[in-house]
């Protein structure tokens, strides 16, 4: 994984320029729904598996590329 791959396919989700301080608060477009769709198109394209329970801690990018980078191994 890179993390500019991973950053502008998070822009590209929340439809907002991001980087690795963005924090959910600060992107009005981050909502609930944008949450799921985030972590669905992260697992598909970047091949990890982010555990269920770990998805209400995601309020950051920086909190999920260390998850990402985690599932990666």
């Amino acid at each position: 994984m890179k993390k500019s791959e991973v950053l502008i396919t998070i822009s590209n989700v929340l439809k907002a320029e991001v980087d690795e301080n963005t924090m959910k608060i600060d992107v009005p477009s981050w909502d609930s729904l944008k949450h799921i769709q985030l972590i669905m198109e992260v697992e598909e394209k970047f091949g990890v598996e982010i555990p269920i329970e770990r998805v209400p801690e995601i309020d950051s990018v920086s909190v999920l590329l260390k998850l990402i980078e985690a599932e990666e191994g």
